[in-house]
């Protein structure tokens, strides 16, 4: 029964309509392999598997449990496609074409063991699988290498594609006792490839092939050192220790010119000895793959000491004398694995031209969002160290200044990002680099909440994620809503206040979120709680929804207290008005109404928009007499007012009697570094009383003016006590964690103030606590803790 081939297509063609647009797959007693790679793991699309030039090629077909099984292998000059023909034994013949009249056409017989009459004399009778060996699990099979050299293909021919297909005998298939494998396409091109053993923390140098260089930052390389821990360098190998593992982002930034794929701890051999780094170097372009995505064992790197999946690529377009795009290069991130457990969210990306040529800025940008153009010598680096465990960072101003993260893992997952030379005279990239950033956008996600407690009136709520699609043109199309089933008397709905990002880019509802901030590199959603109108207290289910139409689940307790609160942004050196439900007592004086200035002050009686620090500290200027206040960041802040993403926060308590106003997101005036976020606590230590919450305070490096904080009872004629000395260490000299047993008023009414000089740190690892020893005095008697 079709015992030859012609007869066999006429058999098939019975078949031909049941076909499904699906490529066969290789079955158990009949398995195809072009340079050891199946072509659907390798590429489940087309099947595809380049073959690069000079090497060995290999044809490999293996029948199972069945040894000494004749194989019939067909070629075809034709890309392949599903379900060309269907055969009676299962499956179908992708390679090829099909139509009535020549029914299967465009195809060669390779070698034919099952003597359907084709194919070539000599090959045929040995054209079957061997014995394999059963014992130790070795399937028969069949090999065919041939040697490829350039010598083989015709003068200009850069691309030969061949799609090769098996049927191989399976006596197990009854009845015609066939089956195929799958087919595979092969593309010949001419170039180099390997798998780079670097070893844990070690590199491998590869030449590139004569006549191709690679130009970066101006200089020309013929080489490159690919490296385990994500990255490569020109000129030599790094100087890191332990090869970047240690994550030394500042040292490798000063180190040799280098392109970072994603710096972190890799381990490239740990999900299989076999695997590595790929390099492939085809014509004019390089693809140095971590995780090599070819392998059948994995396919993937893990951090060391993991078993997590990621694979990321480095794609470099060299100078062959043809190429106008040389000098480009690319990252491909293509996947990042979210189950990670050691070095989840950290990471480096980006390129430096080297200690010897770099000539600063632009050390620590965001590359996802927003295209950054960098001139000669300026490094283009975007840094990720969620666990704040790196050996050291480069900081919003390359110095190392830390700031808050979010993980790389999510930000950047699936996304390719391309820097471009620009045009200028001498070799390419001395002119510097534009980066290109994905199309896309982040994906939509609400990853956590802020607060896990809330009141049941109004609260400030920051949610943590990406929020690109939420409301992209502020018409209301995202909300959070409280209690959306009704469960507790709702559905709540929150008051989307803003989109807190670092390039003010996302849309209108996004404000400028200078470092450090909520949000590193993702965004945080700002908003205030709904007034739950008397709904009972517990746990309510919370929903984040996007224009764009997903859903994201939270759940927060909603707790009984009275509570009240605002949130309010201001214009740059002015003050807000804010009547209280929780009064304040201060020197004796009770008050219903505070102004919280933009300057990082609260004032009582009367509003001030002085900006200096100094003006708080000689106590004048301050105001009208009575003018009663405290300084928190006392210093000229919100450069760009409304836009600068500072918000002020007031918080009433009225269970336990105590307002507090938080000074968050703040930024220097002078050189809209970031000044960070400080708090007072009114009343938390009785009447009187009040605290300085400064531990999230980053001193200003370059600006000139100093940080004051204190209080004053407003009175032009009385002199204030100055406790600075100079070096920001005058007051904190008397505290207890400064070595001293605090600070006690020299005489009643005092007003106590200090000032922090530039770029020296605030040291105060607790609140400051200011407590009157006067009882409710007209004038207070100071003790500071």
């Amino acid at each position: 029964m079709c015992q030859r081939f012609l007869l066999l297509a006429f058999c098939i063609l019975s078949f031909a309509q049941q076909a499904k647009a699906q490529f066969d797959l290789n079955g158990s007693n009949a398995k195809q392999t072009i340079q050891g790679q199946v072509g659907n793991l390798v590429d489940p699309i087309d099947h595809d598997i380049d073959v690069v030039i000079p090497t060995t090629f290999q044809l490999a077909i293996e029948s199972g449990m069945n040894p000494f099984s004749p194989v019939t292998t067909l070629m075809s000059r034709l890309q392949p496609t599903p379900g060309v023909i269907p055969t009676p034994w299962g499956g179908s013949l992708d390679l090829g074409t099909f139509d009535p009249v020549t029914t299967l056409g465009n195809v060669e017989i390779l070698a034919d063991g099952i003597t359907f009459q084709g194919g070539n004399p000599f090959l045929d009778q040995f054209w079957l699988t061997d014995g394999g060996n059963a014992s130790q699990g070795i399937a028969p099979r069949l090999e065919l290498n041939i040697a490829l050299s350039p010598s083989v293909f015709q003068p200009g021919e850069i691309l030969i594609t061949r799609a090769f297909q098996s049927i191989v005998s399976d006596p197990t298939n009854a009845p015609f006792n066939l089956d195929n494998t799958e087919v595979t396409d092969a593309n010949f091109r001419f170039g180099q490839e390997s798998i780079l053993q670097t070893g844990e923390d070690g590199f491998v140098t590869v030449d590139f092939l004569p006549g191709s260089t690679f130009n970066f930052h101006g200089q020309t390389y013929t080489q490159v050192h690919v490296h385990a821990n994500g990255f490569v360098t020109f000129g030599g190998p790094t100087n890191l220790s332990n090869g970047g593992a240690d994550n030394d982002h500042a040292g490798w930034m000063n180190d040799q010119p280098s392109i970072a794929g994603l710096i972190s701890d890799w381990s490239p051999t740990a999900n299989s000895p076999t695997d590595g780094i790929l390099y492939e170097e085809r014509s004019s372009l390089v693809r140095i793959a971590w995780g090599d995505p070819r392998a059948q064992t994995s396919g993937s790197i893990s951090h060391f000491m993991d078993s997590d999946a990621n694979r990321f690529e480095i794609i470099l377009s060299l100078d062959d004398g043809q190429n106008p795009l040389e000098g480009t290069f690319a990252l491909s991130l293509a996947s990042l694995d979210p189950g990670a457990q050691v070095g989840l969210g950290r990471g480096l990306l980006g390129h430096t031209p080297g200690g010897a040529n770099l000539l600063g800025g632009a050390f620590d940008v965001n590359l996802r969002v927003t295209a950054q153009s960098g001139g000669p010598g300026i490094a283009q680096i975007e840094e990720h160290d969620l666990g704040g465990n790196n050996a050291s960072n480069l900081g919003w101003d390359g110095g190392g200044s830390l700031r808050n993260y979010n993980q790389i893992t999510q930000h950047w997952d699936g996304t390719v990002l391309t820097f471009q030379p620009k045009l200028g005279a001498g070799i390419t990239g001395s002119a510097g680099y534009d980066s290109i950033p994905p199309a896309q956008l982040p994906g939509d996600q609400a990853q956590s909440l802020s607060l896990g407690t809330i009141s049941n009136e109004g609260e400030l709520l920051t949610i943590s994620g990406s929020f690109l699609g939420f409301d992209p043109m502020a018409t209301g199309a995202g909300s959070v809503v409280f209690d959306p089933a009704g469960t507790n008397g709702g559905p709540f709905m929150g008051e989307i206040l803003v989109i807190l990002d670092d390039t003010g880019a996302s849309g209108p509802l996004s404000f400028n979120n200078p470092q450090p901030a909520e949000s590193r590199d993702g965004q945080t959603l700002a908003l205030n709680t709904p007034d739950f109108l008397g709904a009972p207290a517990g746990l309510y289910d919370v929903e984040v929804r996007f224009a764009s139409g997903k859903i994201v689940p939270f759940s927060v307790n909603v707790a009984p207290q009275v509570i009240f609160n605002a949130v309010f942004v201001q214009n740059d050196d002015d003050f807000v008005a804010h009547n209280l439900s929780v009064p304040v007592t201060l020197y004796g004086q009770t008050f219903n109404q505070m102004f919280v200035g933009s300057n990082g002050y609260v004032t009582f009686g009367a509003g001030a928009n002085i900006n200096s620090g100094g003006q708080f500290s000689m106590n004048t200027g301050y105001g009208t007499p009575n003018n009663v206040g405290v300084a928190v960041l006392f210093t000229d802040l919100n450069p760009i007012g409304f836009l600068s993403g500072s918000i002020y926060e007031v918080h009433e308590d009225a269970t336990l009697g105590q307002v507090t106003v938080t000074f968050r997101n703040q930024s220097y005036w002078t050189t809209n570094e970031p000044a960070g976020t400080a708090s007072v606590t009114f009343g938390d230590n009785g009447p009187n009383s009040f605290s300085l919450d400064l531990q999230g305070v980053f001193p200003t490096v370059s600006g000139m003016a100093p940080v004051s904080f204190g209080v004053s009872n407003g009175d032009f004629l009385t002199p204030i006590t100055d406790l600075s000395n100079g070096s920001g260490s005058g007051l904190f000299n008397f505290l207890p964690q400064g070595g001293g047993t605090g600070y006690t008023s020299a005489s009643p009414g005092d007003s106590i103030a200090e000032d922090f000089p530039r770029n020296v740190s605030l040291p105060f690892s607790q609140p400051i606590q200011f407590i009157d020893m006067a009882m409710g005095a007209p004038f207070g008697l100071w003790f500071v803790q």
